[in-house]
């Protein structure tokens, strides 16, 4: 049963179909790509010494495997901060953890691969734009900011 308006396959059988790769090896695979670069050199020592330590990250693609839209992924980023498992200074600090950034950004090319745009995971300030029209105005009356 779908409901209206909300596309009927996930993001993991989507990515699985889109690779050519089962479904056992999405959730490896996802991982590893949504980790930070020096976290991959670290995963098989800190997994040995710690194996429990990228549980959240875990959870998190999980969770992140069954969305079928991507504007979703916000719940899913904060329940990823407020993860028991996400917390100390190797994974706050150093980023020894996976990157919510990288991992909307595999999303967004899977749900949606004709919009090469939607990879751009940068936001422009609220009141950017506006203020910069405002100073354009301001000068081209002569008033240079002086009230």
């Amino acid at each position: 049963m779908t409901t209206p308006g909300l596309p009927s396959r996930t993001f993991a059988e989507l990515y699985c179909e889109q690779r050519g790769i089962s479904a056992e090896k999405f959730e490896p695979v996802i991982f590893r790509r949504a980790l930070y670069p020096h976290a991959r050199c670290l995963h098989r020592l800190i997994t040995f010494l710690a194996p429990d330590y990228f549980a959240a990250d875990h959870d998190i693609v999980r969770a992140t495997g069954r969305l079928r839209r991507v504007r979703d992924f916000t719940v899913e980023a904060a329940e990823f901060a407020c993860h028991p498992a996400n917390t100390g200074s190797l994974r706050r600090t150093f980023r020894v953890r996976l990157s919510t950034g990288r991992l909307r950004a595999l999303l967004r090319q899977t749900l949606h691969p004709a919009h090469p745009e939607a990879d751009d995971t940068r936001t422009t300030p609220p009141f950017a734009a506006s203020e910069a029209t405002g100073d354009r105005k301001r000068k081209k009356n002569g008033n240079h900011g002086i009230a």
